[in-house]
């Protein structure tokens, strides 16, 4: 990501030959393609740009996703992913895909994108209790692949909550 709001006046001044950038913002991205110099993107998060981008084969990711939790005999899946997020989405549409493949399907789960940072103790515990929430809604046991290792975090502290309330671990038939 570019440093802060001076971020174009910098890149002007600097005046690189090149630029490889994990570019999250448009406003990142306008700035980078207002160089005119060639140009790579790093990220997954922004849809339709063009700076061009190199990275995972984000559907590729879901998909191997789906089949090594096919392959391990769960019959439940969940997806938990970032609103607004191009390599959330791929990542979906790949577990998806090989989910109905395979005649299944999962729950989807998914909440804002954005740093860390930008939460505070009030949204966390909003968030961490609707996480809890839709673990609770699953007949277990149950796969649930996270986008990202942020989610999977969250994942993890939703499933520590779910057990503690005593409604998780329970098979349902």
């Amino acid at each position: 990501a570019l440093p802060g709001s001076n971020a174009p006046r910098l890149l002007a001044e600097w005046e690189p030959a090149g630029v490889i950038a994990h570019l999250s913002t448009a406003g990142d991205a306008e700035a980078v393609e207002a160089l005119g110099r060639p140009a790579v993107n790093v990220s997954g998060v922004l849809r339709d740009v063009s700076v061009p981008r190199v990275g995972l084969d984000d559907e590729a990711v879901g998909a191997l996703a789906a089949e090594h939790f096919i392959d391990r005999g769960f019959r439940n899946f969940g997806y938990i992913g970032e609103r607004n997020t191009a390599y959330s989405d791929r990542r979906l549409a790949g577990y998806r895909q090989s989910l109905h493949e395979q005649g299944r399907d999962c729950e989807v789960f998914v909440e804002r994108g954005g740093p860390v940072s930008a939460y505070n103790e009030r949204s966390w515990k909003r968030s961490d209790a609707a996480i809890t929430r839709w673990l609770r809604s699953f007949p277990t046991p149950v796969a649930v692949f996270a986008c990202n290792d942020v989610m999977a975090v969250r994942l993890s502290e939703g499933c520590r909550l779910a057990a503690v309330g005593g409604n998780m671990g329970k098979p349902v038939s």
